[in-house]
């Protein structure tokens, strides 16, 4: 079995049977940067808010625990979510 390693930015879809690597033309490239960028800036603007909840001490102390919990796990998904848009962004340069 041969292993192959497509270019860095290439999309990859991951099944339960191994990845499939997408070819992706230069014009795709720059509608999949679009993509990324509009992704990323989504992104951000959920974690500015988690992060003004969980910033505002009069939340934390009002709301339940459970409440406050979740927003804690939602803010680490956005910055592993983030994070992996950026490095994706970075490989279609």
């Amino acid at each position: 079995m041969r292993k192959y390693q497509a270019p860095a930015g290439n999309p990859v879809a991951v099944t339960p049977l191994g990845e499939i690597f997408l070819a992706v033309a230069a014009a795709d490239r720059a509608g999949e940067r679009q993509r990324l960028d509009k992704e990323i800036a989504r992104i951000e603007v959920e974690m500015r808010a988690v992060e003004e909840k969980l910033g505002n001490q009069s939340f934390v102390d009002r709301a339940p625990m459970a409440i406050v919990e979740e927003h804690r796990q939602r803010l680490k998904g956005f910055n592993a979510q983030l994070e992996k848009l950026k490095h994706a962004r970075e490989g279609l340069n």
